[in-house]
This record gives structure tokens, C-alpha cells and sequence, in this order.
């Protein structure tokens, strides 16, 4: 082995060789970082300021962007602190850095959770309404907002900071991305990943073959503070199954590597690999949701210098 770990479990780079892979590896999240931010505020903009796209599927992605946004936001920061290989913006900055990472990953994963069950619950529109829809999204965001604030306390027991002989400092973001995976941080790696992700893919699995076409949505009470739905009631079994293999493809493998690293099977040029793809899925995103609806689609073109195709549909282009 080519590269060791300090007495803080800090990775130390010792060839030529892996120093340029980190070096690539600050570049991909630099660009992903920009167009992940680019893309999900642009989404969430659109979305959050135009009420004829406020539908659920719509507040659903809206939601899951303004998660992208949060574990995004620090991506600068661990870029800077990689590069530099020492963390000086002290430890609440550690704590808030930890915190926005985390909480906005684990959100992200819960929301696409929830827009599989919308999608299972409108493909069955003869035993849920759209009012019904309505609750379960209204009682699915908060609860999920409100897990995602309380998610500062483990995040303030297990996120470590440490200082070297040397005078560098070292920040760990506990609980799930911690260098040395102890069982509190399997516990909450399972709780909050391997098993929404196993949610995900168990309702996948119950939308994706139906041959059901989803309910029509049904017009909502005056005054009732709803926006009436323009879609087709849910959001396309295209865009929740590419969502769900984008996240389980570019994502998962990295997880993954917690578990090689307990078995002495780390490899760093593999963990390069897989971090790059990490950082791949946030700009990804923007573009599927996009694509996919047809009134964000319209809106993007809409936005654009005059141009004819704004007033096609998106199938006609």
C-alpha cells in the first residue's frame, strides 16, 4: 500500500500518481458541485415561483432539490480543505459543514422515497383521491424536515475534529462519512440508507410494471390553498425509475466501500472512482426532472430568448 493514514485517520498521499487523482477528484466536485447547484436552483426556482407547477409530484421535487442544494452547499468548503489537507475554519464551522452534508443527503434519499410511494398511491387512484395524496405529501414533508433538524444531535456526537502534533486540523463528518466505521455509524448507515433504499426499490418494483395508467386528478376545492395537478396525477414511471438507478449506480458503490474498508479490501484509486460518482448525481438530476416534466420542460424553453420551439411540446421537438 502507497498511501497510510495519520494518528487522526486523516488520508495522507504519498505518490505523485495519487496526488493527481485527488487533484482530479477536487475537479469533478467542483463541476459537479456548480452544475448540481446551477441545475436544482434553477428547478426549485421555477417551481417555487410559479404556481400552475405546483403539483405534487412538483413539491415533491421541489423539496428534494432544495436537499441537493443543502449537501451541496458545503462541497467548497471540503474542496478547499482537501486541497490545503488541513481544515481551518474551526469546529462549529465543522459541526455546521458535518451537519449540512449529511442531513441534505439523507433528505434527498427520504424525498425520492416518498415520490415512489405518491407514484404507487395515484397508480391506485380508485382507493387514494388527490386529496388524500395532498395529506400524505403535507405529513411526509414535515416529518421529514423535522428528522432532518433533529439529525444535528448524531451529527454533533460522532462528527470528530481533531488537531495533529503538526498544527493541522482534521474535520470527520459523523455519523456516515466517518473514516473508521464503528457499529453506531453502521446503525445509522442502515437506518438512513441501505433500508430507504431498499424502501425505494420495493415500490419501484410495485409501479414500474403496473399497467395501470395513473389516476386523473381531480379538481381541487376552491380556497383549499391547493394547486390543481396539470399532469397526468403522478410522476412518470420513467423519471422515479431512472432516479431510483441513478442514485443506486452512482451512488451506492460508495457505501459499499464502507463495508471493503472492515475487510482490509480498500483500494484508493477505486475510492477516487467512486467519490467522483457521488458528486455526478447532483447535476444529473436537475436534467431528469426536466426531461421528464413536461411543464418544467415548456417553462426552461419559456425562459429562453425567443425561440420557436417554446411553444411545441416537449414530444415534438
Amino acid at each position: 500500500m502507497n498511501e497510510t493514514y495519520n494518528e487522526t485517520g486523516a488520508f495522507v498521499v504519498e505518490e505523485r500518481g495519487h496526488a493527481t487523482s485527488v487533484i482530479f477528484m477536487m475537479v469533478v466536485m467542483a463541476c459537479g458541485s456548480f452544475l448540481g447547484l446551477a441545475g436544482n436552483i434553477t428547478v426549485a426556482t421555477l417551481i417555487s415561483t410559479r404556481r400552475k407547477l405546483q403539483s405534487i409530484t412538483n413539491i415533491y421535487i421541489l423539496h428534494r432539490c432544495l436537499a441537493d442544494i443543502l449537501a451541496q452547499s458545503m462541497t467548497p468548503v471540503l474542496i478547499a480543505s482537501i486541497a490545503r489537507d488541513n481544515f481551518p475554519f474551526g469546529y462549529p464551522f465543522c459541526i455546521l459543514t458535518s451537519f449540512l452534508i449529511q442531513a441534505g443527503y439523507a433528505l434527498s434519499l427520504m424525498f425520492l422515497v416518498i415520490l415512489a410511494v405518491d407514484c404507487y398511491l395515484a397508480t391506485r387512484g380508485q382507493f387514494h383521491t388527490l386529496q388524500y395524496r395532498w395529506k400524505v405529501l403535507k405529513i411526509g414533508v414535515s416529518v421529514t424536515w423535522s428528522a432532518g433538524v433533529l439529525f444535528i444531535i448524531p451529527v454533533y456526537f460522532f462528527t470528530d475534529f481533531y488537531m495533529t502534533e503538526s498544527g493541522k486540523f482534521y474535520c470527520f463528518e459523523g455519523p456516515l462519512f466517518t473514516t473508521n466505521m464503528v457499529v453506531p455509524e453502521f446503525l445509522f448507515m442502515y437506518g438512513l440508507i441501505v433500508t430507504p433504499m431498499i424502501v425505494l426499490w420495493i415500490f419501484v418494483s410495485f409501479v414500474y410494471p403496473s399497467s395501470k395508467e395513473p389516476a386523473v386528478p381531480q379538481p381541487v376545492v376552491e380556497g383549499s390553498g391547493e394547486a390543481d395537478d396539470k399532469d397526468d396525477g403522478s410522476p412518470p414511471r420513467s423519471l422515479l425509475l431512472l432516479l431510483s438507478v441513478a442514485i443506486t449506480i452512482l451512488q451506492m458503490p460508495y457505501w459499499a466501500t464502507k463495508f471493503f474498508n472492515e475487510f482490509g479490501l480498500y483500494n484508493f484509486s477505486l475510492h477516487i472512482v467512486f467519490i467522483c460518482m457521488f458528486e455526478l448525481l447532483y447535476p444529473i438530476n436537475p436534467i431528469l426532472y426536466i426531461y421528464f416534466r413536461k411543464d418544467l420542460w415548456q417553462r426552461v424553453i419559456g425562459c429562453l430568448p425567443s425561440h420557436p420551439t417554446s411553444i411545441l411540446p416537449l414530444e415534438n421537438l
